[in-house]
């Protein structure tokens, strides 16, 4: 994020001396923009950093994220909290993505606050062909999440539609 910042504010410069020399300065620019990876800016530092890390999984296993995210920059959550759910769920959806072809990894979050419920959905294919999970703690992330949900007074609900799998949460906050 400090990189992309930093772009940001002398991308100016940039175009400007582009005016003067186009063919050094706009190497320069382009090769700037080349060392700088994606990185996701919700507003939020906590969600910014856990999902930062998942993003370069994602990469790495050719997953597209794709994010619908308007949260303030604080939740009432604490960051324990907010990994264990956010964590192991984008956790078992990387599994997940795995196990079908890659034109179809797609891993989908929506975050919203309204009020004083934060509403949270995380959708992923999936294949009949998953292997389970045999590090030994398979198992664990779905109960953990919905042990700290309830810690929350809130709600987990899972459902499967058309080869995807669901995570709904909501969390009043």
């Amino acid at each position: 994020q400090e990189s992309v910042r930093a772009l940001w504010h002398d991308l100016n410069k940039y175009l400007k001396a582009a005016n003067i020399d186009q063919s050094e300065s706009l190497k320069q620019l382009q090769d700037q923009i080349q060392t700088i990876t994606k990185t996701i800016d919700t507003n939020n530092d906590v969600i910014n950093i856990i999902l930062n890390e998942y993003l370069t999984k994602m990469e790495s296993l050719n997953i597209k994220f794709e994010l619908d995210i308007r949260i303030p920059n604080s939740l009432p959550i604490s960051t324990v909290d907010l990994y264990i759910i956010l964590g192991n769920s984008l956790d078992n959806a990387i599994h997940a993505c795995t196990y079908v072809t890659q034109e179809i990894r797609t891993i989908k979050l929506i975050m919203h606050k309204c009020n004083a419920v934060l509403f949270y959905e995380l959708t992923n294919p999936f294949s009949d062909q998953q292997q389970p999970d045999t590090s030994g703690i398979h198992g664990y992330g779905i109960s953990n999440i919905k042990r700290t949900v309830e810690k929350y007074h809130g709600e987990l609900i899972i459902k499967t539609e058309n080869k995807k799998f669901i995570a709904d949460i909501i969390l009043y906050i």
